[in-house]
């Protein structure tokens, strides 16, 4: 995939837009996804599995590894980026990190962590002052 600047350059290179580079990924995309729709029509099965990665690191831009942090909701590319930067490679390496790691790192806040988290089944416990008391447990308790 290509980084902004790379991108950037061939726009500039092309004489395109923006725009352009859009419509070239989601025509790949679509290309992509009509293949892998004639190799199961044909019975090419061993071709599948890469068909259907290859499409997903076009449309998100990304490398290979961070396809499986791409599929969570509201994780793109750079997000993606900075949970593999920070060790968190794997949606289990993200469970076992938990809620406070998260929120400590840069583009992710209390919200998305929780978002996050709850995509992969973790009950996130919230902490909650009002009026100077603390009231520990999850939201769902708080707004009970």
């Amino acid at each position: 995939p290509l980084t902004s600047q790379e991108g950037d350059h061939l726009l500039s290179f092309l004489r395109g837009t923006q725009r352009d580079l859009f419509n070239l990924i989601q025509t790949a995309g679509w290309l992509l996804y009509s293949f892998y729709e004639l190799a199961k029509i044909l019975g090419e099965i061993n071709v599948l599995k890469d068909l259907m990665v290859l499409r997903e690191r076009v449309l998100h831009g990304v490398k290979s590894e961070l396809i499986e942090l791409t599929r969570l909701k509201n994780i793109g590319r750079k997000r993606a980026r900075i949970l593999y930067n920070a060790g968190l490679k794997t949606l289990e390496d993200i469970k076992r990190a938990g809620y406070r790691k998260l929120v400590s790192l840069p583009l992710i806040g209390p919200s998305l962590a929780k978002e996050i988290l709850e995509q992969l089944g973790v009950k996130v416990e919230a902490q909650i002052t009002i009026r100077n008391k603390t009231r520990t447990g999850t939201l769902e308790d708080y707004f009970q």
